[in-house]
């Protein structure tokens, strides 16, 4: 029985593994997007990781490991900012034990977050679209996300956040309203200190 034992649980961390790979990227891509901070975003990825394996025999196979997943980040993200309390942080090298107290599951982690370098690019080339992210609220920020960046279905999304499929498009329908009023106003506001600037120069 424990040889059976064994052997699941090695087969469910070379799956986990296999998951973890494919999916880390995208996971941590959605991260940053809704907290907008590389440091807060590695710490939600590793949590929701923790949290996948730890409830990883409630995994259905039929359905998206990703939308899983992703409705886990999703939730720490909302969690925290409703709290307004850091989500409690688990090192994806930690070791995970099971009930008799033996270590189920630890691996090394690599690094795959961008670069140094590529993160400021990224900022220096998206900073209006984040900041317009960063001012609708965490429901809104999340549904965008994950269909304008993420590109999942409405389907997929619904399944992500819990609610119906007009909720969705609802939630979609107004954060594009909000981001365009946002950006709107944000570009004439940059104009107009332009102009500004120009005309003061010339004054000197």
């Amino acid at each position: 029985m424990q040889d059976t034992t064994s052997v699941a649980q090695a087969q469910n961390a070379d799956e986990f593994e296999q998951l973890f790979r494919r999916s880390y990227r995208r996971a941590y891509n959605l991260a940053y997007r809704l907290t907008g901070n590389a440091t807060e975003a590695e710490d939600i990825t590793q949590d929701a990781y923790f949290r996948a394996w730890s409830r990883f025999y409630q995994y259905e196979h039929s359905r998206s490991f990703e939308s899983w997943l992703f409705r886990i980040i999703t939730n720490l993200v909302i969690d925290h900012h409703r709290q307004e309390r850091r989500a409690n942080i688990i090192s994806l090298n930690a070791p995970i034990f099971d009930e008799t107290g033996a270590v189920a599951y630890q691996r090394e982690l690599t690094d795959q977050r961008p670069t140094p370098e590529e993160l400021i690019i990224e900022n220096l080339l998206e900073t209006p679209l984040q900041a317009a992210l960063d001012s609708l609220s965490p429901i809104y920020r999340a549904a965008i996300i994950l269909a304008d960046i993420g590109d999942e279905s409405y389907e997929e999304i619904a399944q992500v956040m819990g609610c119906a499929i007009g909720t969705v498009r609802s939630r979609i329908h107004r954060a594009r309203r909000l981001m365009r009023r946002y950006l709107e106003k944000h570009q004439s506001s940059s104009s107009a200190n332009g102009t500004a600037g120009h005309s003061l120069a010339k004054a000197r």
